[in-house]
């Protein structure tokens, strides 16, 4: 679902970017088929019990473990979907599609739709993280860029590497980070039958620390589409 959120903040963007202003319907239609492409397949899983993160079964409760919710949220993403392929008809029919947006829809649904269909749902959706991380990494720095441009980073190190032409300093950065979260996952489970963790607990008491204040960040980022409109 937060993948999906960038997602839709990157398309806010491109729509305050188009000559074309777009309708709260037309909006609706973008969100709807967004957030709901991830679920129909996934839905299925949960409704049968077979929705597996490693080892770990996603808590789905009983009462919704009928096929007529699986149906219901089909429904809804074939609703959504087949109202945004008319609107991108009537777009491009119209002048004024806007390309990059389309393509980067388009191509979210396609992954966010099969990402639950993968045995391995654990390996499937680190690889969807990725996907999201990588645009992530652009966002940051190119807000950054302007953020510079502004003078309004405060930090003289932070300053240094959002400069134009710190890309892979930035880069390096954060794979230095990743390198640091990796080292700690590991003497954690060095530490393991001391401390009373599983390998589980272990991996995601690091990860998680810092996804929380990742998704802290990015709810008030995403709400401010603005912040990389200046270009």
């Amino acid at each position: 679902v937060h993948i999906l959120h960038q997602i839709v903040f990157i398309v806010e963007c491109y729509n305050k970017r188009s000559s074309q202003s777009l309708t709260p319907g037309a909006r609706l239609i973008d969100y709807a088929v967004v957030f709901s492409s991830l679920f129909p397949i996934a839905t299925y899983r949960l409704v049968h019990g077979e929705f597996l993160i490693g080892q770990n079964a996603i808590i789905f409760p009983e009462f919704l473990k009928v096929s007529a919710v699986f149906y219901l949220v089909t429904a809804a993403f074939s609703v959504a979907l087949v109202l945004f392929v008319a609107k991108t008809i009537r777009e491009i029919r119209g002048g004024y599609a806007h390309y990059p947006k389309i393509l980067l829809m388009y191509l979210t649904i396609i992954v966010a739709f099969f990402i639950p269909a993968f045995r391995n749902l654990d390996v499937a959706f680190q690889g969807f993280n990725t996907w999201h991380s990588f645009q992530y990494l652009g966002l940051t720095y190119y807000i950054n860029r302007i953020r510079h441009e502004k003078g309004e980073i405060s930090s003289a190190f932070v300053d240094k590497i959002s400069q134009e032409g710190k890309g892979w300093q930035y880069y390096f950065l954060n794979i230095g980070f990743t390198a640091l979260a990796i080292g700690l996952i590991i003497i954690l489970l060095m530490f393991r039958e001391t401390l009373g963790l599983s390998f589980d607990q272990c991996y995601y008491v690091v990860v998680l620390s810092f996804l929380l204040m990742h998704y802290l960040h990015d709810h008030v980022l995403f709400t401010q589409p603005d912040v990389i409109l200046t270009k």
